[in-house]
């Protein structure tokens, strides 16, 4: 058998088989786990062993000998080597195909596949109805900065392990990873779309373990209906999102479904930023106070702070307009740090106006409580305006406690020690056990308001709220309602011994001014006492 490969060409081709061995080699060495650096390499080595094959019949041919079994055999593997290299192409091919629509980390589609497979089912299925979940989870820029990126891939990886088991048993639902911390669900033909996005935020009421540390995560949900709410995959996801922004806005652990009044003009995000950052300096910001009263008579005994902000463009601001996008950027900190600077004066200005002492409560966000130095904060604060630590009340919300248990068992013991009341906020909407309620060092439990809405129509709210209360009595804690609104409601938590409470019944969210009529009115309420039966002081 003879060779028709002229000399330069057998040498080139010699030389090529070599470079791109020694080419994937190197990347071998780089990176060896990657699968298609493996099928490079085997790729290479076949090629060798073409190369090499050929080059020895060249030689047997060019000798004038006849042909012997070697030949034959020689002729034989490269036609096997061909073939394997033909077949390792493919399985390349295939391999990057799926690389190119699959998310790396959770192995889950990505978001190319999912506008494929949804343009796809449009066009195919006309006016079938499709269902578009966006997933988002809560306080991720928190994780990052505590854990890590190598410890949140984990927790990404756990994520999406615990909503596929929630819903492998459902064939028309699809799950997908768009970016970092938000996932893609399709459901095609949904019967109950509201049903699917409830199965998702139980999906992860369970706490996540990460190198044996345990995490409650949350996440948020935004979804439209195809084709009520768009009729492409671009609008759907448009509504989808401004859904989840609203869900966002609830303070997380929810969903809510697109409706048209979502696309109203609203104050843009980085217009917002621009100003948010100078609004302290610019004298902006302002502290509201809602009244907190005892139930059994209807005295005031404190306040909870709120924020209010003096747009330029936009008047006046409520705290979901401009707090979330504060805690994103960062800007949560300086705004807290002010917050606080400006309760510790308002004590000392009702202290030189003879207004008897009356505690006022600050809320403390996730970042603050986990990222900042808040007891070297507070110790700071408190040496410059001299007020009795006690009159100051730091409220975390459930969820935020159980982002790290060891860190909040950690950070709580050191404020207590400072002499703060400490306050655990939204009860009962979280996931924390019994045992870690014991061992934080808090004051106070305050039911949310989602409990006390309905506890008059609701005989099951009404024993929730009861037991709470109970629980709370037998762990030496006091406990306080939110959002009374109505009579019945504080006449059914007054039943039940709650011992303080707040709501729109006592008063709305008000500037400084206005509290301080409450204060002439009611003495501050601190050392007041009335009949049980006597209506509200303020």
């Amino acid at each position: 058998m003879r060779c028709l490969l002229p000399e330069k060409q057998k040498i080139s081709l010699l030389a090529g088989a070599k470079m791109g061995f020694f080419h994937h080699t190197g990347s071998a060495r780089v990176i060896i786990k990657r699968p298609y650096h493996v099928l490079g390499i085997l790729t290479a080595m076949l090629d060798i062993v073409i190369v090499v094959s050929l080059a020895a019949l060249m030689y047997g041919a060019k000798s004038h000998e006849p042909a012997s079994p070697l030949a034959a055999v020689l002729l034989g593997l490269v036609l096997i080597t061909a073939l394997s290299r033909s077949l390792l192409t493919f399985v390349s091919i295939r391999l990057l195909k799926w690389q190119a629509n699959h998310d790396p980390v959770t192995k889950l589609p990505n978001q190319q596949l999912f506008q494929q497979r949804l343009s796809h089912f449009m066009a195919a299925e006309g006016s079938s109805s499709v269902a578009l979940y966006l997933i988002n989870i809560d306080r991720f820029k928190l994780f990052i900065g505590s854990l890590g990126y190598l410890t949140c891939n984990k927790l990404i990886v756990a994520v999406a392990q615990h909503l596929a088991s929630k819903l492998e048993n459902n064939p028309n639902v699809q799950l997908y990873r768009f970016e970092a911390d938000t996932f893609g669900l399709v459901a095609f033909k949904p019967e109950k779309p509201r049903q699917i996005a409830a199965w998702v935020l139980e999906a992860l009421h369970q706490p996540v373990y990460i190198d044996h540390r345990e995490f409650c995560v949350t996440v948020s949900v935004g979804f439209s209906l195809y084709p009520q709410d768009g009729r492409n995959a671009t609008r759907l996801l448009h509504a989808a999102d401004l859904a989840l922004q609203q869900a966002k806005k609830r303070g997380g652990n929810a969903w809510c479904r697109y409706r048209p009044e979502f696309e109203h003009p609203t104050p843009q995000p980085l217009a917002l930023e621009g100003y948010l950052r100078h609004a302290i300096d610019h004298n902006e910001l302002e502290l509201y106070f809602q009244p907190q009263v005892r139930l059994d008579d209807g005295g005031l005994c404190g306040a909870e702070i709120t924020l209010r902000w003096h747009h330029p463009e936009y008047q006046l601001l409520n705290p979901q307009d401009f707090i979330p996008m504060a805690e994103e950027t960062g800007l949560i900190g300086p705004i807290t740090e002010w917050i606080m600077q400006e309760a510790c004066q308002q004590l000392l200005a009702w202290r030189r106006a003879s207004f008897k002492p009356i505690r006022l409560a600050v809320n403390i966000s996730a970042q603050q409580f986990h990222q900042q130095k808040l007891p070297e904060l507070l110790e700071r604060m408190l040496q410059i305006y001299p007020v009795a630590p006690h009159w100051l009340e730091l409220e975390i919300t459930e969820s935020v406690a159980m982002l790290d248990i060891e860190h909040t068992t950690r950070t709580l013991e050191r404020l207590k020690q400072i002499g703060v009341l400490l306050a655990l906020d939204d009860f009962g909407t979280g996931f924390s056990s019994l045992s870690y309620l014991r061992r934080f060092p808090i004051d106070t439990l305050k039911l949310d308001r989602s409990f006390i809405t309905s506890i008059e129509n609701d005989p099951k709210s009404a024993a929730i709220a009861c037991g709470v209360v109970t629980l709370g009595h037998n762990l030496q804690l006091k406990t306080l309602a939110e959002g009374i609104e109505t009579r019945g409601q504080w006449a059914l938590l007054q039943a039940c011994g709650c011992d303080e409470g707040q709501g729109f019944l006592f008063g709305k969210p008000m500037p400084a001014k206005s509290f301080e009529a409450l204060l002439h009115q009611s003495g501050t309420g601190a050392e007041k006492t009335q009949t049980s039966n006597a209506k509200p002081t303020i």
